[in-house]
């Protein structure tokens, strides 16, 4: 965090997550200082009504602020929908419901008016009067944690998460006056925009090292370990289709079980995170009597595992421990099994970008990618002997462990400027540092 001071003087907040505010500055609610409006606009084309593009969730969830010039949903709207809900420079939207409580209250700046550009559903929006409020400071108030724990704490629902228009209003703000307010605004640009610039050129530096890696995975089977070999395709040497080598197997849909003594563990594409397992709060259980009773899907060590369908087609992971004793893959999931291949050997060439380029030329959804069981018989890979498939397998673990262990130190490097970012964001907002005296370029309003 940059090195600035505190404020000179403080008064109680009378509110325990927030302590003591600067002195001069007021307790008020979000209603005195925004109009706060919900839209369910998500409706399919009309006649007569007017073509709109439609900001909706995902646009608010992955977006810091929304411009003119980013690709939206297509619908219609009338025109008193549209003169309710075209989102104007300034604005600020949140997401007002999700399935869990985290996902609620995430915000996000209008910075471009449009008149065809509308507020879609599952959010508020927040028009702020700027005579009282400047705008980017109240964005800034909706990032803090501040904003997050009393969203948290007014949502209601049970297996979904909601914010009543009466509760976003009610939220609590300490003020500043507006012209300290956008010395917040403009001073939390500047620093924001120097850890944003950082995590994106890490961001790329994982790119390349996934590049790389990829790359020194598919000489090594495609050419051996001997850099000046021809591409093994050709040589006289015979090659063999994958599916003569392996089983492949994979799970059925059932409905989620609670963890206890009789369940085992579930496997989907989202658990498979980095070419490892990625349970923690998002593991899943089926009933033991399931996991007995069924013929294919089971894991165990020496296994690969190959996201079958969905976005992340191809996706996989050698299963080199079990996390637990029993665990199956899900219907969205194939589990490769070595019969007559060195079981690593076989989940680099699956990583190889020849297998990932054959994987998807043969997804056979039209709307959703997906791969059929056969997928494998359409791979095909050369006769070498086990000694020299053990070989590869050994350099490339010592390889790639080189390149993963990169990449997990620039992962956490990324996430510890996300939580500097987000802990300058909420002491700045709730005047626990005082940047007023910092110069830094104003952002135009």
């Amino acid at each position: 965090m940059p090195q600035v001071k505190s404020y000179p003087k403080y008064k109680p907040s009378n509110i325990q997550w927030i302590g003591d505010v600067p002195e001069h500055w007021r307790v008020t609610r979000l209603k005195y200082l925004a109009k706060v409006r919900s839209s369910n606009l998500d409706k399919k084309s009309k006649d007569n009504e007017i073509p709109v593009r439609l900001v909706n969730y995902t646009d608010v969830y992955y977006n810091d602020r929304i411009t003119n010039d980013m690709e939206f949903m297509t619908a219609t709207a009338s025109v008193e929908e549209l003169d309710s809900f075209r989102l104007r420079a300034g604005d600020v939207i949140i997401t007002k419901d999700s399935e869990t409580p985290d996902d609620i209250g995430v915000p996000a700046f209008v910075e471009q008016s449009a008149d065809d550009m509308v507020c879609g559903y599952h959010l508020a929006l927040i028009r702020p009067y700027s005579e009282i409020v400047y705008p980017r400071f109240l964005h800034y108030w909706a990032m803090s944690d501040n904003a997050k724990i009393q969203f948290s704490s007014v949502a209601f629902g049970l297996t979904r998460y909601g914010l009543r228009l009466g509760a976003i209003g009610s939220t609590t703000l300490h003020l500043p006056p507006l012209p300290e307010q956008r010395a917040i605004a403009d001073y939390l640009d500047h620093q924001t925009a120097l850890m944003d610039s950082l995590v994106a050129k890490k961001q790329r530096m994982i790119e390349l090292l996934a590049e790389r890696r990829q790359s020194l995975i598919t000489h090594a089977v495609t050419k051996g370990l001997d850099p000046q070999a021809p591409t093994r395709e050709s040589r006289t040497e015979p090659m063999i289709r994958l599916h003569h080598l392996i089983t492949v197997s994979s799970g059925a849909r059932i409905p989620f079980y609670p963890e206890d003594e009789h369940s085992a563990v579930s496997i989907g594409g989202e658990h498979i995170q980095k070419h490892q397992f990625s349970l923690g709060d998002k593991t899943r259980f089926v009933p033991l009597s399931f996991y007995l009773g069924q013929k294919s899907g089971h894991i165990q060590e020496g296994d690969t595992l190959v996201v079958k369908d969905g976005a992340t087609i191809g996706k996989s992971m050698f299963v080199d421990h079990m996390p637990a004793e029993h665990m199956m893959v899900n219907e969205h999931v194939f589990v490769l099994r070595a019969v007559a291949i060195d079981p690593r050997y076989l989940s680099f060439l699956i990583q190889s970008k020849t297998t990932q380029d054959t994987i998807w030329s043969l997804n056979v959804a039209a709307a959703q990618p997906g791969l059929s069981k056969d997928f494998v018989k359409f791979i095909r890979v050369p006769v070498a002997d086990l000694k020299e498939q053990h070989a590869i397998a050994d350099y490339l673990d010592r390889q790639t462990a080189i390149m993963d262990a990169l990449t997990e130190k620039l992962n956490r490097r990324i996430e510890l400027l996300a939580e500097r970012r987000q802990s300058l964001i909420t002491h700045a907002v709730t005047g626990k540092i005082d940047v007023r005296r910092h110069n830094v370029p104003a952002t135009p309003a």
